[in-house]
């Protein structure tokens, strides 16, 4: 059971510098959400429900803001701007203030020159975006889609009582694994029976003695839809050394894994999604 507030773990202060953020192109972001199924042709995207764990300044948002606009007007011909379904249909959050301002900031812009009163865009951005932190958040609902790009930093780095509970509540955390590991145990724990996670991150946990932990998760109770290498190309704004790859995991056992290299990417893309996304 997590904590109250979260802040009671950093003791009432959140990290001074955003941790390990890494910004993912636009082109990237893209190809995740449609490997995922998060598309408007599919079906009334505003009837299901998205996490974005670790929203950044809302570069992830931004997509994920238009397909639903467009899923919308594609299903229901206009926007109803009041409707409770559309204000319960995406829920984000970041640990740093700074980047949850821009976030709110940049969703507010987007969604007034789509033709949302100011008003309204202010109440929609300020529900669907929180100041959280992902892994010490109590969350009552499960997701149909959970959906980002992950903190790159190890776990070691961070302060000691936070690391200690972030080690208590997430057990493939061992080791010098990496703090997206735990990003993958409480995103898959949070999946509806339909649901589907898709991250980019670094493909080290699929190799690594710290991935153990949740190789042998994922092969328990999950299956990998598509496994994405991009080890030879930048898919990120600044240059890193992360190895990357995009992941996507359903509870769908026994379906097949489809695999590629980025100069597959449209080929997989193009793939239909499994029933129900």
């Amino acid at each position: 059971m997590v904590e109250n507030s979260w802040m009671d773990v950093w003791e009432g202060c959140e990290p001074s510098e955003p941790v390990g953020a890494i910004f993912t192109k636009p082109e990237v972001t893209s190809l995740i959400l449609d490997l995922a199924g998060y598309i408007p042709a599919g079906g009334r995207l505003a009837e299901r429900r998205l996490l974005e764990p670790s929203c950044g300044d809302g570069a992830f948002l931004a997509e994920i803001i238009r397909r639903l606009l467009k899923s919308e007007r594609t299903h229901q011909g206009t926007v109803d701007w009041e409707d409770d379904v559309l204000a319960q249909s995406l829920t984000a959050c970041d640990l740093n203030s700074g980047f949850v301002a821009l976030a709110r900031e940049q969703a507010v812009a987007l969604l007034n020159g789509e033709g949302c009163p100011f008003a309204r865009a202010q109440v929609l951005a300020e529900s669907w975006i929180r100041h959280a932190d992902f892994l010490l958040t109590s969350w009552p609902e499960t997701f149909d889609w959970v959906v980002g790009n992950p903190p790159y930093v190890r776990i070691e780095e961070l302060p000691p009582k936070v690391l200690g509970r972030y080690r208590e509540l997430f057990p493939t955390c061992t080791d010098r694994a990496d703090l997206y590991v735990a990003f993958f145990e409480n995103g898959l724990r949070l999946l509806s029976p339909n649901g589907c996670l898709a991250y980019i991150c670094a493909n080290r946990f699929a190799k690594n003695l710290y991935g153990a932990g949740l190789r042998r998760l994922i092969a328990r109770d999950f299956h990998v839809r598509y496994y994405l290498n991009l080890e030879h190309t930048q898919p990120f704004l600044s240059e890193v050394s992360a190895y990357p790859c995009i992941t996507v995991i359903d509870r769908q056992r026994g379906e097949p894994t489809r695999a590629g290299i980025w100069e597959k990417q449209a080929r997989l893309a193009a793939q239909s999604a499994p029933a129900g996304q």
